[in-house]
This record gives C-alpha cells, structure tokens and sequence, in this order.
C-alpha cells in the first residue's frame, strides 16, 4: 500500500504546537539523539538526504482560511518532490513506522533540503510575518537559547558544521537561523 501525501490544510497547519510546547516533548524523547543517530542513518541509508530533511514540527502563528506557508531561502518557490517513486516510498514506510514506535509521529517531520552550498540565514518571526536576515547580520544577535530546529544530512552541511536552529526570545517569538560553524 503506497503512503500518500496529504494536500496542504491550514487546518492541521493550526494543529501544530508552539516551539515553546513541542520542545519539551521533543526532550523527552531524547530528540537530539534520535536525529543524529537513528533518524540520520535512515535518511542516508534510502539516500534521500539531498532531497529531504527532518524538521521539529511547530508553527508560527495560526493560519487563516486559505492561508499557506512557503518559504525556500528567504523566496517563497514551489517544491516539486515525487513522493510516489518505489525508492521514496520504502523511505516514508520506515520514517513513518520509526516515528510510530519512537512516539515521534507529530513531533518531527519532514522538509525540503535547501541545497548545497546554501549560505544561511536567520528568520524572525514579528507578528504574522517572517523576516530573514543573513548570517553576517544574524551575527550581531545575542545566540544565547538556540536549539536545532531541523536536520540536514547531506555531506556538505555535515563537513561545514552547518545547523538549523531555533531561539527563543520575548513573548514566544521566535526565530529559524542556518549558521556555519566556523
């Protein structure tokens, strides 16, 4: 039986906790782990690293009716990803069947991978908008408080140090930011 990929629903959108509220769960499943071991050694062993990542499911704001998130790079630009190829397909069985039995199922999930190369940058999220700045101006922001947010495993963010993290600051605001490590 294939996996299918639901059509975008802001609805489910909506459904999805706060970072505040998914990050204690996370921790509790020793989610740092699971995505550097377990969860990293699935996606490079279907070999789907250059395609897809893992993401710590969480919103922004709610949604209205109607409404959609999209944004590659600071551009929004659609995604094209064939779900249904037998290789893809083997893939999203054991992603979905690891998520099951680690009681990770709408607590991580998935996301597209950005590309080699990718420079980076810092989102902040300011009301029902999203602000991106790159890593040179994200450097003059306090770091203090960040926590990876999503995991790519290809070799070239593995060889650059690169990490996808997510920081607090007042009032639930918070922020995605893609640095290199130097």
């Amino acid at each position: 039986m294939a996996i299918a990929v639901a059509d975008y629903s802001t609805a489910n959108f909506n459904l999805l906790l706060d970072y505040s509220d998914v990050l204690p769960i996370f921790d509790s499943l020793d989610g740092d782990h699971l995505a550097n071991g377990a969860i990293k050694d699935l996606f490079r062993r279907h070999n789907v690293q250059g395609t897809i990542g893992l993401a710590l499911l969480h919103k922004h704001f709610d949604l209205c009716d109607g409404e959609r998130i999209t944004d590659v790079r600071g551009t929004s630009n659609p995604s094209k990803i064939d779900w249904q190829t037998s290789s893809m397909q083997a893939f999203l069985a054991e992603f979905s069947e690891m998520m099951v039995s680690m009681k990770a199922n709408g607590i991580l999930g998935l996301c597209s991978y950005p590309g080699d190369g990718y420079p980076g940058r810092v989102e902040f999220t300011v009301g029902r908008s999203n602000v991106n700045l790159t890593p040179q101006e994200a450097s003059l922001l306090p770091s203090a408080g960040t926590r990876e947010a999503a995991w790519f495993y290809t070799n070239d963010f593995i060889k650059r140090g690169c990490r996808c993290n997510c920081f607090k600051t007042k009032k639930h605001a918070h922020s995605h930011g893609y640095t290199v490590s130097s």
